[in-house]
């Protein structure tokens, strides 16, 4: 029942509105019943059934947005798809630097929630990394939801905070209820070798900076009239790009910090980002040869530097030195 009146109140609170319907009323009930549903969910299920299809639902949906940011975002997610138009529109501008940071999202959500779960199935840490980009995109989904400029369809960012809502709420109780395990922060230094341990600590000092920038203004950073002397884009980032560029940043953070938050195996790590530069690493080529927004300057050196961190995480991958198989 919970679940009907969530489905009507979304579509009749955000997608199609009543002319008649007082509409900050509906939308406070949408949110809430959304919040109402998880705890239905989580009463209504065994703890290792909720562990099993939050984790399930999870890697699900944000492997199907990830798959399809990495095909192209404007299709799947624009206003011009040639089968349903608009119907399910996030974003209805998708600039040259749009098309590159939801790339850019939609592969490290592939290796967070694809890869991931083949790699760590429902183990506490991947069930605690659900919680948190749960949480993380519900908060990042308000601002396009409500807040949200020319570019935005509030309609689907609406949806998606309570549908963030709802797993948030199951994700919070298995965490609460200590069903996924205690938390465990292991951060030290490695012991400084080709190993995987040296891998990720350098991974993660590589990817801080960047991460830093596109959470607190990358057209400050990145820009053409940033504060750097060499500009990374020849144009700045709109609405769009912003979004996907931040949301990469928080998804690429938390993979870089997996091994010491959500202790995952060292070595599961590194390949997971041999999978990662290596992609990253043919988009930048790509991108380089086909779009204009790029300072060439800039953007060799650090395609070339993203194989070359993918050629350090290959070598230590090898089970020759991991001493288990690449998969």
């Amino acid at each position: 029942m919970n679940l009907i009146f969530f489905v009507f109140f979304c579509y009749f609170a955000y997608y199609a509105p009543l002319a008649t319907a007082i509409g900050w009323i509906w939308k406070v009930q949408a949110g809430f019943g959304a919040f109402v549903l998880g705890w239905n969910i989580v009463e209504a299920f065994t703890t290792p059934a909720c562990r099993f299809w939050y984790g399930l639902i999870t890697a699900l949906q944000f492997t199907m947005f990830g798959v399809t940011l990495g095909i192209n975002g404007d299709l799947f997610w624009g206003e011009s798809n040639p089968i349903y138009g608009d119907a399910f529109m996030y974003f209805s501008d998708y600039p040259a630097l749009a098309m590159v940071t939801s790339r850019s999202l939609g592969v490290s959500m592939v290796l967070a929630f694809a890869l991931g779960y083949y790699f760590y199935g429902f183990s506490n840490g991947y069930l605690k990394l659900c919680t948190v980009w749960n949480i993380a995109v519900g908060v990042m989904a308000v601002e396009p939801a409500y807040f949200g400029g020319s570019s935005a369809g509030p309609a689907m960012w609406m949806i998606q905070v309570a549908l963030q809502i709802t797993l948030a709420t199951i994700g919070l109780y298995l965490e609460l209820s200590g069903a996924n395990g205690p938390w465990s922060f292991a951060f030290a230094l490695p012991k400084w070798g080709l190993n995987a341990e040296t891998f990720n600590f350098v991974n993660f000092i590589f990817y801080l900076p960047f991460c830093v920038a596109f959470a607190v203004d990358p057209n400050a950073v990145f820009g053409p009239n940033g504060i750097g002397p060499i500009p990374f884009f020849t144009e700045d980032m709109g609405e769009t790009a912003l979004w996907f560029g931040r949301t990469w940043a928080a998804m690429i953070f938390l993979l870089t910090i997996s091994p010491y938050a959500f202790a995952f195996p060292a070595i599961k790590v590194v390949k997971t980002f041999v999978v990662a530069y290596f992609t990253y690493t043919g988009l930048f080529i790509w991108w380089i040869l086909t779009v204009p927004v790029f300072n060439l300057t800039m953007a060799i050196p650090l395609g070339s530097l993203n194989f070359i961190f993918f050629i350090f995480a290959l070598v230590v991958a090898l089970p020759g030195n991991s001493g288990e198989p690449m998969l």
